[in-house]
Formats: structure tokens, sequence, C-alpha cells
């Protein structure tokens, strides 16, 4: 797996781009001092809940949730709202999980209850 910056990949521009304006600007801004403070490459080293190397990394299914939450979503289908939009999707890097995905990645860390439980 290649090595990533926890940069994000963007440049401030002078040149406006009217099909990458996003009322989101904030959200990079979040995700990037996750990756600053080292806490993605802690989830991807420390979380192998994935089978197959394909697909988004545990570090940004966790980031979908995280921008989810930082422009106001309290449900899974928030995502779909926020995947539509390109700018977003463009400053982060990649374009966020669909809910289903992050529904499928939180239901990873379940556990049964265990005999005698109440």
């Amino acid at each position: 797996m290649p090595q990533e910056t926890p940069r994000l990949p963007f440049e401030i521009d002078d040149a406006l781009d009217p099909t990458l304006v996003t009322g989101r600007a904030g959200v990079p801004l979040v995700i990037e001092l996750f990756r600053q403070l080292g806490v993605a490459a802690a989830i991807d080293t420390h979380v192998p809940v994935k089978q197959r190397q394909r697909g988004l990394r545990p570090a940004q299914l966790v980031e979908s949730l995280i921008a989810l939450w930082v422009s106001g979503g309290d449900r899974g289908q928030g995502l779909t709202t926020l995947r539509a939009d390109p700018a977003l999707a463009t400053l982060l890097g990649y374009a966020l999980s669909a809910a289903t995905t992050v529904r499928d990645f939180l239901e990873a860390f379940h556990v049964e209850a265990v005999k005698g439980d109440p």
C-alpha cells in the first residue's frame, strides 16, 4: 500500500472553478487535523476489519463519519448528500464512502451478547 502524506492534496488557487465550490470547506480542515495527529495511520495499522484490499481504507471510512458529523449530519443517509459534492471529494482526495459501506464497517465491531448477560 503506498504511503500517504497526512496533508490533503489541495492548494489555494486564485482562479475560481464554479464546479469546485462547496459549503463544507471546514470538513477538509478537520480531516487534515485527524491525519496530522496520526489517528488515521493508527486506525489503518490497528483496525484490521477489511478482508480484501480494495475500496477505502479503515481510516477513510472513519473520515467519512467525521465528515458527516462535522457537517451536521446524524444519520448515515447524510453521506449520500456529502458524496454528491464533487468539490468536497476533490479536497479530500477521494469520494466519501456510501452509507451502506459505513454501516458494514461499523457492524464488523459488533459483538454478540455473551450467554448469561442481561
